[in-house]
């Protein structure tokens, strides 16, 4: 069980930030790097305001990481009880965007159409991020999970390729993935 729950918060720490190709995409931050007094104090002042947040728990431990622009702040208690980690992933800007292990949250900032996702790929693409070009013919689709928003091109030919960029509610691009088939060995 200890095992199981240590690997969903793995997993919980990746997803929004897979690694994409070879690492060709580095996001623009436009924003200044937050230390980690300054998100520790921004998750506080979240927590006060905002009653769908889960109360930090006492005596834990807390680990900050940037990625890329966007930040993951992991809180567990030093009891290690199973499945008490807490995941919350803030914005550049520092504000709360989502969080892993609580199941009250109530996602802020407005609902994005798939048009304004599609918007935001497409704006990021001319900004000369390193984003591949879309694929010649394809397909996109959209799934919420939780507060983030997984965006989804595949190429209508190729069953098992495609690509996955991670948004926030404020439509921030957090992350990419790629998928890489595997072609099977001649038998």
């Amino acid at each position: 069980m200890r095992r199981l729950s240590t690997l969903w918060l793995l997993l919980a720490l990746a997803l929004p930030t897979l690694p994409a190709w070879a690492d060709s995409w580095r996001p623009r931050c436009t924003a200044a790097p937050l230390n980690d007094q300054q998100l520790r104090a921004n998750v506080a002042r979240a927590r006060a305001s905002r009653a769908d947040l889960p109360a930090a728990s006492a005596n834990a431990n807390v680990l900050i990481r940037r990625v890329g622009c966007h930040y993951t702040y992991l809180e567990f208690p030093q009891s290690r009880i199973p499945d008490s980690a807490r995941v919350l992933t803030l914005n550049s800007k520092g504000a709360v965007v989502d969080v892993v292990g609580s199941t009250s949250l109530t996602c802020t900032g407005r609902t994005l159409t798939d048009a304004q996702l599609a918007d935001v790929i497409a704006q990021e693409r001319k900004r000369g991020t390193g984003l591949p070009p879309p694929f010649a013919q394809q397909k996109t689709r959209v799934v919420r999970q939780r507060c983030l928003y997984l965006y989804f091109e595949s190429p209508e030919q190729e069953p098992g390729r495609y690509r996955v960029f991670t948004l926030d509610p404020t439509g921030e691009l957090l992350g990419v993935s790629a998928s890489t088939p595997q072609t099977q060995a001649p038998k």
